[in-house]
């Protein structure tokens, strides 16, 4: 699996990704998301031999990421029927990598979770992330926790 800058082209199949019903009450919808984000984050998809499995942004220019001087991991999402193969594991394993080599002069990468997303949260501990011991208040879905790691 590999990491790339969505293209136009890539447009209609990230915007038919979708995630199951528990997941939908956290992820917004991809058609609001590309609209209202193009010009403060990079739009990434998760290209798995020429297939979009996942998309992703990262926020490294709006100056509101949760951490001062952290780049923020915002919209991530395994398509329904890419879920399950592992590739929520990968992603969180090769992203500081990425990061590293997308951002050079960036150290670190936060992102909010959703207080009752147990799932995402553990997938984020398993990549490194740890508590801030802050948590967002607002969030369509109620309160997020902040979590970091260094890249």
């Amino acid at each position: 699996m590999r990491f790339r800058k969505m293209v136009p082209a890539d447009r209609p199949v990230v915007e038919s990704l979708s995630v199951n019903e528990f997941q939908s009450a956290f992820v917004e919808p991809i058609s609001e998301t590309l609209a209202t984000t193009v010009s403060q984050r990079e739009n990434y998809v998760m290209d798995e031999e020429g297939r979009v499995v996942g998309f992703f942004q990262i926020d490294s220019t709006s100056g509101t990421q949760s951490v001062d001087n952290c780049l923020e991991l915002h919209e991530f999402m395994i398509g329904r029927s890419h879920q399950g193969k592992g590739y929520g594991r990968r992603f969180a394993e090769a992203l500081p990598e990425f990061l590293k080599s997308a951002y050079p002069t960036w150290t670190g990468v936060c992102l909010t979770v959703n207080c009752k997303n147990a799932a995402a949260k553990r997938l984020y501990e398993l990549a490194g992330f740890v508590e801030t011991g802050n948590v967002k208040a607002e969030g369509g879905s109620g309160p997020q926790f902040i979590m970091c790691r260094v890249i």
